[in-house]
């Protein structure tokens, strides 16, 4: 039989209840844990969103910058066509290579 620090043996009952109270709050501690450590995830995981949504973005913007170069300059329009993937089947020789 189990005993308190009085030295008074518990009867089963009461040493169930005492264990399970003891168990209770191990459990609530992990989950507190457990919230705690999700938390710090979704913050850093909200960070990584908005930074790579403002990388998409500068990107996007580059995108149409160089678009907007490519198709500023006086090339025919067959060969224009070909440099952004307008062309037909068997064309591909026709292409303008960039490097990125």
């Amino acid at each position: 039989m189990a005993k308190y620090e009085s030295g008074v043996p518990l009867t089963p009952a009461e040493d169930k209840r005492r264990r399970n109270t003891a168990a209770s709050a191990r459990f609530r501690l992990k989950k507190k844990e457990r919230e705690a450590a999700m938390e710090r995830n979704l913050k850093h995981l909200e960070s990584r969103v908005v930074e790579l949504e403002r990388e998409a973005e500068g990107l996007r913007k580059e995108n149409g910058w160089l678009r907007g170069l490519l198709v500023g300059v006086n090339v025919p329009a067959g060969v224009a066509a070909a440099s952004v993937g307008l062309t037909g089947p068997g064309e591909e020789k026709n292409a303008i290579k960039v490097d990125a």
